[in-house]
């Protein structure tokens, strides 16, 4: 997570570090946002190709998370971003949930059932590598049934 000042600048170059394929998830009201609109720019410009799913639905049901990992298993990226609030951070993640290790998502309801890291960290300077405890997935992540 960039979460800093002058993050925004730092993110075409953090992205295009971590690899030539982005799968961005972003809110949908973000999606046609300036700020949005110039990182796509930005990402062009270091030649990262880019795809944009903003279906993203509030409360994260299994079918709009399944929807968007089917998009991203064919897109087969380098990297994960969540653009936006609580709903595409937690779609970006449970997407590279299932791209690392597959589904169905209720497979991983509890503690623990996460068999290894799925981000791969990367060091961005000048903040400090994260600790490795915190490499899982926040156990609070649990899409609805509907």
């Amino acid at each position: 997570m960039l979460a800093a000042v002058g993050a925004r600048e730092s993110a075409p170059g953090f992205i295009a570090g971590l690899g030539s394929r982005a799968f961005i998830v972003v809110d949908p009201f973000l999606a046609d946002s300036s700020y949005f609109l110039k990182l796509l720019a930005q990402l062009g410009e270091r030649d990262v190709a880019v795809l944009v799913y903003s279906a993203v639905e509030p409360e994260l049901p299994i079918g709009g998370i399944d929807a968007a990992a089917d998009a991203a298993r064919e897109f087969d990226p380098d990297v994960i971003v969540g653009y936006g609030g609580g709903s595409a951070l937690d779609a970006a993640k449970l997407v590279a949930l299932l791209l690392a290790h597959g589904g169905p998502l209720s497979r991983y309801y509890g503690e623990n059932l996460v068999p290894s890291a799925v981000l791969r960290w990367s060091r961005c300077p000048p903040r400090p590598e994260p600790d490795p405890r915190s490499r899982r997935l926040p156990w609070s992540l649990i899409p609805s049934e509907r």
